[in-house]
């Protein structure tokens, strides 16, 4: 009986459920069993079935929470937290493994959607109804994902094709009529939308003004009301008086004392931010590089010539200086260059170590490179022009070289020798050398990122134990100063690291505004203050030697040229610029182009907000001078040198921070989370901050707007260096 009742309970369940179904079978006998009746299966069996269906949807997921019962995931497109309901994993097989191993890449139903016009219900609404070949079987789906198809536009993907960022391109597509993103990434690979951090970038569109129409059922006798009618219907409100107009500021703009033109002057600049740069790869000594910071020699020495000596330039660089600078980049092409070439490069090299002091032998030595290079077979030519002529004061003693090589020029002062540099760094710019080192200098910039990162963190957490106790206003702004050392450290050292310079911008009546990084005894402090964060927690031992400090005298005076806001162009009218009362200015330099210098941050500051006013660059007013157009798409920077070339560069300035006017990155309030994609994406805002400086046209708003935010972080940086470089007055 036991075992009658085990084989018909299950026959009796069955028949429980059928209709209309006889069971008088009596126990125990063998007679066929009725067929069994086909159920139609509920909705909470198909979920279950979908479910099992899709790995991402199982039940009760191990990170299933309040917020998402379903479980979690981040999305590959967006990197945001996202349902497990709304996820859709590729069930391509994974190339670097078995075929059995399926691919782990998923995307969120609305990324699937907005970027690739993809559709999350259609896909498993099909089901495996085909089986193409690689994909991975009984996952209920058939998805092939954009990245195994190479198509994926995220910001990992793209930057490891090398490209930019797309940003927000949802809204450009549906303004543009595209199905998805994608759709318009596959007519314009180069496309941007509305990157994120980067402020304001596209105007908005003007809306006008709509009435809506009163409508009524079908019988009733109800009118529109004309547009005139509905407003005087409405309550009177008294509206908001206008703002004030902000007073226009006056800054000081007082002369720099040379006379370099403007070509002269970011010639000289070109030279010295390339060779502090690239240093280490041309073997410049410490000594080498501070006379770089001489762009007018002739001032700093305090023998400036007068200006009514017609046809002479300002003194350079000393002869030891020039001669290791020739020397270094022409080793630095002997390195790639062919066995002909290489043996004549060695032969130049030697011949100008031997040379002493005399400029005219260096220049002779590269005279007959350049011929013997040129005319030699298989021979790479190595062309640059003729040394610049002497000036009409200098005086030379007869010798018995022979300047029938260098074309009977001969050679008194550093300065002719800087066409042959320009072309020369020309050369070197295309080796592998330098873009090793461009490469080195990337990744040093994210170990500096990481190393404030870190340092800030200690310091954070510190000053947390700390103010639980009894808080004075010196602990207080102690915390503050160590902080922003950390910062402004940062600032300084990543300059050390940038593979290319430029002006800051130029406003809308053409002036050009230069801002020269800090030079190497600044940037290599700047690098120790990171790595020894105790340096930077006491002020007697975060100061650099005697030698390194700028006096207030030199400061003021602008005698170098990193140490002020350098402006080429003519000074605005008198009612609207500042009269500096220590000397009287003239009227006929309203009207002249020469080089202008800001020394005082407050200074800088004034200047920044006079831009900001004067041309309307802030809160959304304009100016007529001021064109309305986004450069956002177009930010390449070039320099025409005395070849014709273009050589490319970029802001010098320190990275765009947030709207404030501090110039340190806030790294202060950055989470704990040590991400390397973090680290590269503070990079990557370092090199963005190129402007169309030399774009054709009046400056843009865009332009403008970002010249006057690096003013004002240059103001606060250059701050902070006045209180650790500057000499203690006497």
């Amino acid at each position: 009986m036991a075992d009658s009742a085990t084989r018909t309970s299950p026959r009796k369940r069955k028949l429980s459920v059928a209709d209309n179904t006889p069971s008088n079978a009596p126990n125990g006998t063998s007679s066929s069993a009725p067929k069994k009746a086909k159920v139609a299966p509920s909705k909470s069996a198909k979920s279950k079935k979908a479910a099992g269906a899709n790995p991402a949807l199982q039940a009760k997921p191990s990170n299933a929470t309040e917020e998402f019962p379903a479980g979690s995931f981040y999305c590959h497109q967006c990197n945001k937290k996202r349902s497990l309901a709304d996820a859709i994993q590729c069930t391509y097989s994974s190339k670097d493994a078995s075929k059995t191993e399926r691919c782990k890449t998923r995307y969120c139903r609305f990324c699937l959607k907005n970027r690739y016009g993809g559709d999350f219900e259609a896909i498993m609404a099909r089901g495996e109804d085909t089986k193409p070949r690689g994909h991975v079987k009984g996952c209920g789906y058939i998805f092939h994902c954009p990245k195994c198809q190479g198509i994926c536009n995220c910001r990992k993907c793209r930057k490891a094709q090398g490209l930019e960022p797309t940003g927000n391109l949802t809204l450009a597509a549906r303004r543009a009529g595209a199905e998805s993103a994608a759709a318009i990434l596959g007519q314009n690979p180069s496309a941007q939308g509305i990157l994120p951090g980067k402020g304001q970038q596209v105007e908005p569109a003007k809306k006008g003004s709509k009435v809506k129409a009163h409508t009524g059922s079908a019988g009733s006798s109800l009118t529109v009301k004309s547009k005139t009618e509905v407003a005087a219907e409405k309550p009177k409100t008294k509206s908001k008086p206008a703002a004030k107009p902000k007073p226009l500021p006056s800054p000081k703009w007082k002369a720099v004392e040379t006379i370099l033109d403007r070509s002269g002057a970011e010639d000289r600049i070109y030279l010295r931010e390339f060779v502090l740069r690239f240093a280490v790869l041309l073997d410049i000594s410490k000594t080498n590089l501070e006379e770089l910071e001489d762009i007018d020699a002739d001032y700093v020495r305090g023998s400036s010539r007068s200006q009514d000596e017609e046809g002479d330039i300002c003194a350079w660089v000393s002869e030891p200086c020039v001669k290791a600078m020739i020397v270094g980049l022409l080793d630095a092409i002997a390195e790639e260059s062919e066995s002909n070439t290489k043996k004549a490069i060695r032969e130049a090299v030697k011949e100008i170590r031997n040379s002493g002091a005399n400029l005219t032998k260096i220049w002779l030595a590269l005279a007959t490179l350049r011929d013997n290079v040129t005319s030699g077979p298989g021979s790479k030519a190595i062309d640059f022009p003729d040394a610049l002529d002497p000036p009409a004061s200098a005086t030379f003693r007869s010798t018995r070289s022979g300047f029938a090589v260098g074309n009977g020029i001969h050679v008194a002062e550093s300065w002719q020798f800087i066409p042959i540099l320009l072309s020369l760094v020309d050369m070197v710019m295309g080796t592998k050398a330098v873009k090793d080192e461009i490469d080195k200098g990337t990744e040093r910039a994210k170990e500096l990122h990481k190393e404030c990162r870190e340092e800030i963190k200690k310091e954070n957490e510190r000053w947390d134990t700390e103010k639980k106790g009894p808080v004075t206003k010196e602990r207080r702004a102690a915390h503050k100063n160590r902080v922003t050392d950390l910062e402004q450290a940062l600032e300084t050292a990543m300059t050390a690291y940038s593979p290319r310079s430029g002006p800051l911008g130029k406003d809308a009546d053409g002036r050009i505004y230069w801002v020269l990084p800090p030079g190497a005894a600044e940037r290599e402090f700047s690098s120790a203050l990171l790595s020894d964060s105790s340096k930077a927690k006491d002020s007697s031992k975060a100061k650099v030697t005697k030698k390194a400090m700028m006096s207030v005298e030199d400061r003021e005076a602008m005698r170098r040229w990193s140490w002020f806001v350098a402006v080429w162009g003519k000074r605005p009218p008198k009612e609207v610029h500042g009269i500096d009362k220590s000397k009287k200015t003239e009227e006929e330099d309203d009207g002249e182009e020469k080089w202008w210098g800001f020394s005082d941050p407050k200074e800088i500051k004034t200047l920044a907000d006079w831009i900001a006013i004067k041309f309307g660059v802030e809160k959304g007013r304009g100016s007529p001078g001021v064109e309305q157009r986004d450069s956002s798409r177009d930010t390449s920077v070039t320099v025409e040198d005395r070849k014709g070339k273009l050589r490319s560069a970029s802001s010098s300035a320190l990275p765009d921070t947030d709207g404030s006017s501090r110039v340190s990155t806030p790294l202060s309030e950055l989470s704990d989370v040590d991400d390397e994609d973090e680290l590269s994406e503070l990079s990557e805002d370092d090199e963005d901050e190129e402007r169309d400086v030399f774009a054709e046209g009046p400056a843009t708003r865009v332009s403008m707007r970002n010249l006057v935010k690096g003013l004002r972080n240059y103001a606060d940086l250059l701050a902070w260096r006045v209180a650790k470089w500057q000499k203690p007055a006497v």
